[in-house]
């Protein structure tokens, strides 16, 4: 879509800085923090700020109020020129994050006077990906007709099912081996809404930065039943 950003905002997450003169070195904060972003010993500490998620919880837990917090950027937002949308909302994580929680929260604090919200989120069912589902009207699953996208696709079923988030499938590279993934979506009562065949040139245009319904009349066509489909079912 080649986006452009402009009115960029930077992102920003804490992470804990331990007072030596306080810290009593319990390594309470430690066997509490669940990614291993802290390390206490009898005679240090040490922060490993790019694995804190941000909970607050080795705060809490310090029985000498030896922890502050600091802050650094770990991505920026913004809104795109992309032609037809000036709402795009994007985000990008900087070069060495692995936490994208924060960016996705941030993308979808952009304001728009839209009706209607996409949210591209990520594949599977990582904390980015229910961050990005959490609260949404409709979710749409893009699968493939694979044994591995099939099992993939079961885990994603069951966060939203958790979510509480109803939802609709995409079929993606469609033509053969198609069974046993449309009578999983039968056992679930989950809607297939439409089916994009197997192409290799569609594959080409999509290699080349091409996008499918702007060079198809037939995937333009495609896209916007598509479209209708899941404001008819997120409507309900």
């Amino acid at each position: 879509m080649a986006p452009s950003l402009t009115r960029e905002t930077p992102v920003y997450t804490a992470f804990p800085v331990i007072n030596e003169d306080l810290c009593t070195h319990c390594g309470k904060c430690a066997r509490f923090c669940a990614f291993n972003a802290l390390i206490s010993t009898k005679r240090a500490n040490v922060v490993m700020a790019e694995l804190c998620h941000d909970c607050g919880g080795c705060a809490l837990v310090c029985p000498s109020g030896a922890i502050s917090y600091g802050r650094r950027e770990i991505g920026r937002t913004g809104v795109s020129g992309v032609p037809g949308d000036p709402d795009f909302g994007d985000g990008i994580l900087h070069t060495g994050e692995f936490s994208a929680e924060k960016i996705i929260e941030a993308v979808l604090e952009i304001p728009s006077d839209r009706p209607h919200r996409i949210i591209d989120a990520p594949p599977g069912c990582s904390c980015s990906a229910v961050q990005a589902a959490e609260g949404a009207d409709f979710a749409l699953i893009v699968t493939e007709p694979t044994p591995f996208a099939l099992s993939d696709m079961k885990m994603v079923v069951e966060m939203l099912g958790n979510l509480k988030v109803p939802a609709g499938v995409f079929l993606n590279k469609a033509g053969e081996n198609e069974g046993e993934l449309l009578a999983y979506c039968e056992s679930e009562n989950l809607p297939l809404l439409e089916k994009l065949p197997l192409s290799r040139t569609y594959g080409k245009t999509i290699v080349e930065g091409g996008l499918l319904l702007r060079e198809y009349p037939e995937a333009e066509s495609l896209f916007r039943h598509l479209w209708q489909l899941i404001k008819g079912m997120g409507d309900k």
